[in-house]
């Protein structure tokens, strides 16, 4: 069974490493940067849903995502994410996994997973070209992909040194701060008389 133990080794790192990875097993993709297989949820049973016509998120589609318009403010992204979460805060505790985190955080990183994924999943389609007279032809849309990659994995490489850091220092936080309330509750030794008395908080 995989545990972490939160009072001696602090690991957000390592909790955020597990949301990722049940995003990816729920979307049944490899990472976030390589969604352009992806499989979204169509726009008619997105806009059904959200006009009260349809089902939504539920059985087979209980975590698929719609990444057409309006995605970032669709209602059935909004309900697969609540799906997510719920699953991704039940499998930490059952893994007795620590720190965990709220559901507003957790959904809050979850909606991050989706932009990347998104990101990644439209590149590869043609746009408007710069022109505005014309969509871009395939071998226009392959180098903007390739562009859109490296300049990906080049600020991937900066949030995760930026990312670390911040990590450290959260760790080093409540490391401090757990041993403190320890210092807190341990047993007071008293001199104040020839006797040592010990004095044990209540």
């Amino acid at each position: 069974m995989l545990r972490n133990n939160f009072h001696t080794e602090p690991n957000i790192s390592c909790f955020q490493s597990h949301l990722r990875n049940c995003f990816l097993r729920m979307t049944g993709m490899q990472n976030l940067c390589k969604f352009q297989d992806y499989s979204p949820i169509d726009e008619t049973t997105a806009n059904n849903f959200a006009a009260g016509t349809g089902p939504g998120p539920t059985g087979k589609n209980c975590y698929r995502l719609h990444f057409g318009e309006s995605w970032r403010r669709s209602a059935w992204n909004c309900a697969a994410i609540d799906n997510m979460v719920k699953s991704m805060l039940d499998q930490a505790r059952e893994a007795h996994m620590e720190p965990i985190l709220s559901a507003s955080t957790v959904k809050a990183l979850a909606w991050d997973f989706i932009t990347q994924g998104q990101s990644s999943w439209r590149a590869p389609k043609p746009r408007i070209h710069g022109s505005g007279e014309r969509l871009e032809t395939p071998q226009e849309a392959r180098a903007r992909t390739k562009q859109y990659e490296a300049e990906r994995n080049r600020a991937l490489r900066s949030n995760t040194r930026k990312r670390l850091v911040s990590l450290e220092l959260s760790a080093i936080f409540l490391f401090i701060t757990h041993l403190h309330r320890n210092m807190s509750t341990a047993p007071k030794v008293s001199t104040t008389s020839s006797r040592i008395h010990l004095s044990i908080p209540k």
